[in-house]
């Protein structure tokens, strides 16, 4: 910048002098130079703005855009409009994880398996815990072959209670999932007041997990075959899974993938990853701020 450069080197040669040969007026330089603190003042504050922003990007595994970024900091005091700091996330190259790999499909259904009506009708919000879970699987890739992930939820606060890794994709993996969310939300009974929605899969519309479900007093609930709307939140949490941590990298081996989504899911998401749909914050705040981790305190 001529200013600067003028600014620079005025010890050297007089002021007037490089001005006219910059070809830049006398009195714009003064009130640049008048500026010139104020300006230094206010980059000062961007770079502290952009310090803290960084913090936040980097502890969310580099997973958040700048919504959640600014949601972070201004739960910290500071208070910026999204114009401003969606420019100084730009200068600083920070962006938030996006982007999706194309979906390898693992609905199969079977004909010759009874299925349940859809008793969600996309109705994915309900009123306390313990009401509706939602079910899926994802197929993930290794140099060894492929990983299945089953997720059980709670759509109340979007947890993940139950999960299963295998290597092959038949019932066994949606018991174990299930097993699981049973015990982590301590259920023997549900009273048929709970009600595990999924595709039409035939792990989970198979005779075993049928059983499974009527052993717990859960209704079994499922969505149209390849429509992923009527189990939205179970496609936007695989979403988020594949672009925050998944698509990070290619897994050596099973045993190296089963690790690192654990850690994600559990360490990252249930406790700190901020939700939208939950005002900001994550499952566990979520459910800590309505009162419900009181009422699995009771119920241990």
């Amino acid at each position: 910048m001529r200013f600067e450069f003028i600014f620079v080197h005025r010890k050297i040669w007089p002021i007037t002098v490089t001005c006219r040969v910059m070809q830049v007026s006398r009195d714009g330089y003064n009130s640049w130079v008048r500026s010139k603190p104020k300006r230094e003042e206010g980059n000062e504050q961007e770079r502290r703005i952009i310090e803290a922003a960084t913090k936040v990007w980097e502890e969310s595994q580099r997973a958040y855009g700048e919504p959640r970024i600014r949601i972070s900091l201004e739960r910290n005091g500071l208070v910026l409009s999204k114009s401003r700091l969606g420019r100084l996330l730009k200068q600083a190259e920070i962006v938030g994880t996006a982007g999706l790999r194309k979906k390898n499909g693992t609905t199969r259904a079977r004909k010759k398996d009874a299925r349940p009506k859809d008793l969600v009708n996309r109705n994915f919000n309900p009123e306390s815990i313990n009401r509706v879970w939602a079910s899926d699987i994802k197929q993930i890739r290794t140099r060894e072959g492929w990983l299945y992930l089953a997720i059980v939820m709670d759509l109340y606060n979007r947890e993940i209670i139950g999960w299963s890794m295998h290597s092959d994709m038949s019932q066994i993996i949606i018991a174990k999932a299930l097993k699981i969310a049973l015990r982590h939300r301590r259920i023997d009974w549900a009273g048929f007041g709970l009600i595990f929605h999924s595709d039409r899969g035939s792990q989970y519309t198979a005779e075993a997990t049928r059983r499974q479900l009527l052993r717990a007093g859960i209704r079994a609930s499922v969505g149209k075959v390849a429509c992923c709307f009527d189990n939205a939140v179970s496609e936007s949490f695989f979403h988020s899974l594949e672009v925050e941590c998944i698509q990070k990298q290619v897994y050596a081996t099973r045993e190296q993938a089963k690790s690192e989504i654990f850690s994600w899911m559990e360490g990252f998401y249930n406790r700190s990853r901020m939700h939208s749909s939950l005002g900001y914050l994550s499952p566990r705040q979520f459910l800590a701020k309505n009162g419900q981790l009181q009422v699995l305190q009771i119920a241990a």
